[in-house]
């Protein structure tokens, strides 16, 4: 088996709702075209989603069972191949990192219960924004622009 790692993003309701199509399993099975989470750039076929806002799905608890409200954003951790997540990284860096200017660090985050993160991510994994007084701010560690990998 390929190796795993988790993911955590947010998943935004669009006008026509998220763009995706969940299998019985909580796989998404098609990210369609300019929907959402396309146009979002985080999520892929093939990501396992095993919790939505901090609760734990299971082949029985299915995450459509957990999205009750039409709120316009979740949290989500999906599990996605190792490969795949280093392959978006190479992607989402670029020239910047054939021209030696980027490097990948590893940053240990933390999430606050009610602030969540404190950042906004932009499409392919990049950091839009650090929220005042949110973990991020307050750890240092995060930047505008970085690209975030889990």
């Amino acid at each position: 088996a390929c190796p795993a790692m988790r993911l955590l993003y947010k998943l935004v309701r669009g006008e026509c709702g998220f763009g995706i199509d969940i299998d019985s399993a909580n796989r998404i099975v098609k990210v369609h075209a300019a929907g959402k989470a396309d146009l979002d750039g985080l999520a892929r076929e093939g990501d396992k989603v095993v919790a939505v806002d901090g609760e734990w799905l299971t082949e029985q608890r299915h995450m459509l069972a957990v999205i009750k409200s039409r709120r316009p954003a979740y949290e989500v951790l999906v599990e996605r191949k190792a490969a795949e997540v280093a392959e978006h990284l190479a992607s989402a860096l670029g020239a910047f990192a054939a021209a030696g200017a980027a490097r990948v660090l590893g940053v240990k985050a933390r999430r606050d219960a009610q602030k969540g993160m404190g950042l906004t991510m932009a499409p392919h994994g990049r950091v839009a924004a650090i929220l005042q007084g949110g973990p991020a701010e307050e750890d240092g560690q995060l930047e505008v622009g970085d690209v975030v990998g889990w």
